[in-house]
């Protein structure tokens, strides 16, 4: 092998090192939201988040907000106990923001796509308005459907709501799989429920692809109200720059600090970016 000169042996040295450091940082998608309003936090800097990946805490370089055109998914439940959650997806679909897009599939025991993407409000109220009701609701099973090949083709902040009545039924997908698949997928996945049968189930879901969770009885909101929360959620998000971590595992964790105390909750979570 030819022997490097000095200086370019420098330069070989100095990109290796920069590779290393490079090697070190990494990008979060945080969804910070008080889960007592259902209201979207806003305003926060990297002084206000504490991250860590399993028991290595990671430094906060850099926090940024931003509100960016959206494509987004809503999963209606259609099962048989789905009326209970009718009232609430009409008014998400009506805060769709000029630019956005928005799909809608309705689900129970299988997923069925009501509209493709598109930004037109009509059409997708049309298209709600032929929903039929039936068989158990079976989210998980759903969402994996949605996120293995809905988002194809797709440019805008990627997102999927979630509207259920409260109850999972027996799902063949698990939850891991869901979010091992959002992960790869860069979606954040939002949940809005009216009863609290799976509350936890849902809260996982939400907390482990960077989404938000909404317990539509406990907020007591009007559904409009409740619609507005639940779309700033997913049209705005912080993106996250740390470091002290060469590559991200799958218990991120990340907190709210200095804030003032008061009678709100403070809730982050966070996907990573791949």
């Amino acid at each position: 092998m030819r022997r490097l000169a000095a200086p370019t042996r420098l330069c070989v040295a100095a990109l290796l090192c920069a590779g290393m450091l490079a090697a070190q940082d990494a990008k979060l998608w945080v969804t910070a939201f008080d889960e007592k309003t259902g209201e979207v936090l806003r305003g926060l800097g990297p002084q206000n988040f504490t991250v860590s990946d399993g028991s290595t805490p990671l430094r906060v370089v850099e926090a940024e907000y931003s509100e960016d055109k959206l494509d987004v998914v809503l999963l209606a439940d259609a099962s048989a106990i789905g009326e209970g959650v009718r009232p609430l997806v009409a008014p998400v679909i009506e805060r769709l923001a000029q630019g956005d897009q928005m799909a809608l599939v309705a689900f129970e025991q299988s997923a069925t796509l009501l509209q493709d993407f598109t930004g037109s409000k009509d059409l997708l109220l049309r298209a709600w308005g032929s929903v039929r009701y039936g068989n158990n609701p079976r989210i998980l099973d759903a969402l994996y459907a949605v996120l293995d090949g809905g988002f194809e083709g797709t440019v805008g902040r990627r997102a999927a709501i979630v509207m259920a009545t409260g109850v999972e039924g027996s799902s063949e997908t698990g939850l891991r799989e869901v979010l091992q698949l959002a992960r790869r997928r860069g979606v954040q996945i939002h949940f809005v429920y009216r009863e609290g049968a799976d509350s936890g189930l849902f809260e996982k879901a939400a907390g482990g692809s960077g989404g938000a969770y909404f317990f539509a009885k406990k907020l007591d909101l009007k559904p409009d109200e409740l619609a507005a929360r639940v779309y700033a959620a997913a049209k705005g998000r912080y993106e996250l720059q740390v470091d002290g971590v060469s590559a991200l595992g799958d218990r991120i964790k990340v907190e709210i600090a200095g804030l003032e105390k008061g009678k709100g909750k403070p809730v982050a979570t966070a996907l990573a970016v791949e």
